[in-house]
């Protein structure tokens, strides 16, 4: 186990490892867990603009780095053959996220949805039944069936990607062909943790978001992990699969709101060789349990 701790400008390699048996995969099908739950829209973000209550991006990233190896010390017990990445950043404030852990883009699986859902209701100029099923429930086929409401594969991608770009993620690029049958075009998509916690902390200020971001507050049993150990509000997304080099790829997106109101983005992925689904969820639980440990410390903002 490394016992390197982050530092200004530095990215901490966290590993661990399991050998449980047991996965579910994010493929087509997968998932056939619905819901009709009956909506109500999250109520616009303020546009009132207030200093950020929490640390400075310097101190956060000082504080937390030394505080990575608390969380080194909770990932110990599950082994050495799994990686764990986590990117912090505070809603409203232009800052680089905090990244402890492996950086490298992993698949993005289901944290692609929201992107996904809020391109095609935007779109549609109105609610769309099947976006309560992708993201409560993570289900593949109404995700599918907003795919391909947005016109031809090019044009979907086209537009999530837009969605991506508006809410500032500068670099990700969701592809218009099956890299991976049989497995979504959309869900394929090369996502780092920066990259996922940037787009988590502009989507909290689109304002065609409510909707999804009130579904992400009541996620159903099969997302209930990581950051939704913390006791604090959140708003999140899941995804698993398959990882391109074998093993596991769990991860999630999430939205913390503070006591005050103010927000922090998150991502979390987890991959490897050893990983599976049981490991993937265990490590983002304990990276859950750190976070909410750790809640002074994470920068935050408002939109």
């Amino acid at each position: 186990m490394s016992r390197n701790h982050l530092v200004p400008g530095a990215v901490v390699a966290l590993t661990i490892g399991l050998a449980l048996a047991g996965c579910a995969t994010d493929k087509p099908g997968a998932t056939d867990e619905t819901t009709s739950s009956a909506y109500v829209p999250a109520p616009p973000s303020s546009t009132v603009k207030r200093p950020a209550p929490g640390p400075s991006m310097a101190q956060a990233t000082g504080r937390l780095g030394a505080a990575a190896l608390q969380l080194n010390k909770r990932l110990e017990p599950l082994g050495l053959n799994q990686k764990v990445a986590v990117a912090i950043t505070p809603v409203g404030v232009p800052a680089a996220p905090i990244v402890i852990g492996d950086a490298a883009p992993q698949v993005a699986w289901s944290t692609i949805k929201v992107p996904l859902a809020i391109a095609a209701e935007r779109k549609k100029g109105a609610m769309m039944p099947q976006t309560v099923a992708a993201i409560s429930a993570s289900d593949n086929d109404a995700a599918q069936a907003l795919w391909n409401s947005l016109g031809t594969n090019e044009e979907a991608a086209a537009a999530v990607t837009r969605v991506l770009r508006e809410a500032g993620d500068t670099k990700s690029v969701v592809p218009s062909t099956q890299k991976r049958p049989p497995y979504t075009i959309f869900g394929q998509t090369s996502w780092s943790a920066a990259s996922a916690a940037r787009f988590t902390a502009g989507m909290a200020c689109l304002p065609d978001s409510a909707r999804v971001r009130q579904l992400m507050g009541r996620v159903d049993a099969n997302q209930q992990w990581g950051a939704t150990t913390m006791k604090t509000p959140v708003e999140v997304k899941g995804g698993w699969g398959p990882g391109v080099s074998g093993g596991y790829v769990v991860r999630q997106n999430a939205l913390i709101t503070h006591r005050d109101g103010s927000q922090t983005a998150v991502a979390m992925v987890t991959f490897g060789p050893g990983t599976t689904m049981e490991s993937g969820t265990a490590a983002l639980n304990h990276v859950g349990a750190w976070l909410s440990a750790q809640s002074k410390n994470l920068p935050r903002g408002y939109c």
